[in-house]
This record gives structure tokens, C-alpha cells and sequence, in this order.
């Protein structure tokens, strides 16, 4: 069965295949990477490192998620257990020293396991995790090497160092007293005599990559069978991280999504469809016409064409739609640009449906990626730094509109961004790949 197991400082690659040769090694773990595996029954996921600064950490919604899929998610060490001990009631398995520290409630901190460390592969290791030094002041203490004061001294030390200061010229230039400096100095004593209880987080990773047959969850996860768990920022989460592999790069649903949103031609009128429909769920079905069931439901919320001002409609409408169009139709197009998505992203992947699955719009998005990642290597040319005013002619082109505020407005909004430059960031990841497009001719075809 499929074991993935998500390391860095802790164990290298290599020691991790000694124990679990046909394992999958992915760098520390980090916001979305576990969506982004589809994870399901009969795969296992072992948490062992995850990034704290340079990314963000890994969510508990997310591991939620994964297992609800079915997974069997694991935690140790590091972020690993610390995350284990927030969720064992949820399900996910905690193992070892650190775990149990975590799951007791000794220690409580991210910085008890945190360090600082170089880059993969590698992940040289530059600095001491707390709870390394606690564990083995506790050693110490039990054998009678270090007297229980000198243990708390070390500790005081060491904790009043951020965590990336925590090297050892630093935690004994820390001790200020004659009785601090000999704890600190008894202590390395004993580490120097002892190294085998140096990293308890090492030990505690090996040690559940070694007994992970054992490892199982004895009860159902009864709390899977309601939906109450999920929120808004989970189904965001799922349509942006989840996806394909697409000429190297990741395509997440959302991204094709957005992209259609821009694009395609008969986006506007999905979005209308896909608005009014939400809108009239809370109206009853008295009718088979959507804009009819939409304006009832906005009724019975006080929204009718009487109750809006002039100033109202004129905010959502443009003064030619506000001077010509019937007062029905004013607000059926007054709905359908004022609707905000609750689900964010996943509501747009919804609204676009078999658009969010299209091959050719996947193949854009990946290509798009590559060009702009060809364009900053070679030319140090980021997206970036493109002037929003640039964007922002290519989006009228596009959408073969004129660059006056409000009709450029308008047509954003009918296709559900909220501002034009809410589409203007849309539209920036597809700029290069667009413009390079039009400058190559097209292909003379022959018969």
C-alpha cells in the first residue's frame, strides 16, 4: 500500500527508504500538499516535517479532509505530532516521545520542535530543537547526572532564545551566572558521553517508520458522516490544490476555472445561470424559469425594482442598461453581478462545470506557467511587475470591450469578479503566453 511520507531535517530521504524502501519521499509539508496528492482509502500519509515561516503550515481542515477520503494519516517528531496531538480524536495516529509531549499537554509550543535549516535535499540542520535539549535534561536528570535545578536552568536557557538563535555558543553565552554556566556545561558533558539521546525527534520518526504496520485507528470516524466539519475555506482549499499534472506543472480546478472565467465566450451567460440559480434555493419552486424563482426569492427579502433608488441600480448597472433596459430585467442584472461566492474558488468551479475539465483550458494554464517561468529566468521579467494598466487593454481586448470604467466594469462583472481589478490579478498568470500569441502568426493551413 502507498506510503508518502512528508520529511526533511528530521530523517534524510536515505533513512527513511532503509526502513520503507518503496515509500515516497516529499519535502516538509505545507499548506495543500496533502489535497494536493488525492489521497484515499488505502493510502498512508506520514507526517513527519512541515514548514512553519517560509510556507504556510499544513491545516488541520485539510487532514481533516484526507481523512475523511479514507487515508491513514500519521504524525511524529515535528509538526508531525504536533498536529497528531490537535487531531487524535479526529483520527489522525500520533507516535512517540514528542507526540506524547505534545498529547499530555508538557509542552504546547511550534517552537519546541522548530529549527532553522538549509535547503533541500540536504536540510542541513543549523540550530537545536527545544524539545531535543528537554528530552534529554530529562535523561539526564533520571540518572542522576544533572541535579533538577540544573535541568530547569537548561531549559530557561534554551527557551529564552527564539528558536533560531537556538545553537550552543548562544544557549551557554545566555547563562549569566556561575550556577547557569556549570548546568550548561554538565549538560554538554552528558550529551558528548551520550549521543544516542541527542534527537529524540529522529529517534521518534525512525521509530514510527519502523512499527507503521502497527499503527491503526480502532474505531469509525463518525464525525465524516456530517458535512458540519467542512467550511468555506476547505472547499477553496480542495479546488485550488487539488488537480492534474499538466506538462510538469500543477493545473488545479480552480485555476482552469479562472481561466475560463476570462476567456470563454459564453462564461457571462453561465454565471448568470449559475447566480440566479443560487439566489432562487431559497425561494420556492413556483416556477420553472429561473429569473423568475430568483426574483421571488429577492422579493421575500425586500429587493424589488420599487425598492432600489436610481443610485442603487446605477451602481450596478451602466447608465445605457439603466436608461434603456425594462425595470424586470434591470434587476435580474442587478442579482447577477452583486452575487459574492461563499465558496470561493469551489463555487467558481462549480459555475464552470465542464469548462473546469477542459483539456485545451488545462494545457493553456500549464503552458502559461512555463512561459512565465522561461521569462523570469531568462529576461528577471516576473509577472509581477507588469503595469496593471497594461493588463487591464488586454482585458478589454479581450472581452471586446471598450476601456472606459464602467462598460470595462460591467463586463467584469458579469462574469463574477467583483472589480476590475479583482480580474486584472485573474487575468496577470495568462498575460505573457496571451501576448506571445498574438505577435507568432498563425500557421498558413493548406489543404
Amino acid at each position: 500500500m502507498p506510503v508518502h511520507v512528508f520529511v526533511g531535517p528530521t530523517l534524510s530521504a536515505e533513512q527513511v527508504l532503509s526502513i520503507i524502501a518503496d515509500a515516497t519521499i516529499h519535502p516538509p509539508a505545507a499548506h495543500g500538499d496533502l489535497l494536493r496528492l488525492d489521497l484515499g482509502p488505502g493510502d498512508t500519509a506520514v507526517v513527519v516535517d512541515g514548514y512553519y515561516h517560509q510556507n504556510a503550515s499544513v491545516r488541520h481542515k485539510e487532514i481533516l479532509a484526507v481523512l475523511a477520503a479514507g487515508t491513514r494519516v500519521i504524525g511524529c517528531a515535528s509538526m508531525g505530532a504536533l498536529r497528531a496531538a490537535e487531531l487524535h480524536p479526529f483520527g489522525m495516529i500520533g507516535h512517540g516521545t514528542v507526540f506524547g509531549l505534545y498529547r499530555d499537554g508538557v509542552i504546547n509550543g511550534d517552537d519546541e520542535v522548530a529549527i532553522t535549516h538549509t535547503e533541500g535535499p540536504r536540510y542541513r540542520v543549523l540550530s537545536v530543537p527545544l524539545v531535543n535539549i528537554r528530552h534529554a535534561v530529562a535523561v539526564a536528570a533520571d540518572r542522576g547526572v544533572l541535579l533538577p535545578q540544573q535541568g530547569d536552568a537548561v531549559i530557561r536557557i534554551a527557551s529564552s532564545l527564539h528558536y533560531t538563535e537556538r545553537v550552543w555558543p548562544a544557549i551557554e553565552l545566555a547563562a549569566q551566572d556561575a550556577a547557569d554556566r556549570s548546568a550548561v556545561a554538565a549538560f554538554r558533558a552528558f550529551l558528548d558521553d551520550h549521543p544516542e539521546v541527542r534527537d529524540v525527534k529522529a529517534d521518534d520518526a525512525a521509530d514510527t517508520l519502523a512499527r507503521i504496520d502497527e499503527l491503526t485507528v480502532p474505531r469509525h470516524l463518525e464525525w465524516t458522516f456530517s458535512p458540519d466539519w467542512r467550511n468555506r475555506f476547505l472547499y477553496d482549499w480542495e479546488a485550488n490544490f487539488t488537480g492534474d499534472v499538466v506538462a510538469g506543472k500543477h493545473v488545479s480546478p480552480a485555476m482552469v476555472a479562472k481561466y475560463q472565467q476570462i476567456y470563454h465566450p459564453g462564461f457571462p451567460e453561465r454565471w448568470r445561470s449559475f447566480a440566479l440559480a443560487r439566489i432562487a434555493e431559497t425561494a420556492p419552486n413556483l416556477s420553472d424559469d429561473l429569473s423568475t424563482c430568483a426574483l421571488v426569492a429577492a422579493s421575500a427579502h425586500g429587493v424589488r425594482p420599487a425598492s432600489l433608488t436610481a443610485d442603487q441600480l446605477r451602481y450596478w448597472l451602466t447608465r445605457d442598461e439603466h436608461d434603456r433596459l425594462p425595470d424586470r430585467d434591470q434587476l435580474l442584472l442587478a442579482l447577477t453581478r452583486s452575487y459574492r461566492m461563499p465558496r470561493m474558488a469551489s463555487d467558481l468551479v462549480e459555475a464552470a462545470a465542464d469548462l473546469a475539465d477542459d483539456p485545451q483550458a488545462k494545457a493553456a494554464v500549464a503552458e502559461s506557467h512555463v512561459v512565465n517561468a522561461e521569462m523570469a529566468n531568462r529576461q528577471s521579467m516576473g509577472i509581477e511587475r507588469i503595469k496593471a494598466a497594461v493588463i487591464r487593454r488586454q482585458l478589454a481586448e479581450t472581452w471586446r470591450v471598450g476601456e472606459d470604467p464602467e462598460t470595462l466594469l460591467a463586463a467584469a462583472r458579469d462574469r463574477g469578479f467583483e472589480t476590475v481589478s479583482s480580474a486584472v490579478a485573474a487575468l496577470r498568470p495568462y498575460f505573457l503566453r496571451q501576448q506571445f500569441r498574438k505577435a507568432v502568426p498563425a500557421k498558413q493551413v493548406t489543404p
